[in-house]
């Protein structure tokens, strides 16, 4: 917030290159980010420290045997 009490546009400053970038183009590179980790040949799941899932995609899907609301399911029954 401004000190005029008005809401300022959120912006994340690049420390690199001290160009700043609109909240929009920081969600689209984490779009991408995430479309390119799905597809990932490789299978991926991240848990925070208490073993809830945080993320998995496809290909962990596939070599599992498992479709995306079964791995949610056996997730929140507390299987890692």
């Amino acid at each position: 917030m401004s000190d005029d009490g008005t809401t300022a546009p959120v912006r994340d400053e690049n420390p690199r290159t001290g160009n700043d970038h609109p909240v929009a183009e920081i969600a689209e590179h984490e779009r991408q980010f995430r479309e390119i980790l799905e597809y990932c040949p490789a299978g991926l799941n991240v848990v925070d420290e208490d073993g809830r899932l945080l993320f998995h995609n496809a290909r962990l899907r596939k070599l599992l045997g498992y479709d995306e609301e079964e791995i949610i399911r056996s997730s929140s029954n507390g299987s890692k």
